[in-house]
């Protein structure tokens, strides 16, 4: 006659899930701390990132390009001051496009940005 084991497969499954949420636990554990703090900054920077796209998407034409002047030249492009940018305000036509193309030739510029959110004549 062979015993009846259906409480020790309980008792053994029950031990192997259990086995299994500490290997997962430990798996937790095994994160470096420098993968911690990149995803500390993710959990912080993406939610930020997406506000200020947002708040980005919802400010007048004038301001977003003034921004955009402002953005570019505190990273470094086009020097400072007055003489680095600046904003028409007005549709774009092909003399603003030449005097742009002269502008960076006086200055001997390799390259040069330029943005509008009006239109081109």
């Amino acid at each position: 006659m062979i015993p009846n084991y259906q409480e020790f497969v309980a008792f053994k499954k029950q031990t192997n899930d259990s086995q299994s949420t500490e290997d997962d636990n430990n798996s937790d554990q095994e994160i470096t701390p420098d993968e911690t703090l990149r995803a500390a900054y993710k959990k912080i920077n993406d939610p930020l990132a997406q506000d200020i796209l947002d708040r980005t998407r919802k400010v007048t034409p004038a301001f977003f390009e003034d921004l955009l002047i402002e953005l570019l030249v505190a990273i470094g492009y086009g020097g400072s001051g007055e003489d680095a940018a600046h904003a028409l305000g007005n549709n774009v036509s092909a003399g603003d496009i030449r005097n742009f193309f002269g502008a960076l030739n006086l200055k001997k510029a390799q390259k040069g940005i330029f943005i509008t959110t009006s239109d081109f004549t």
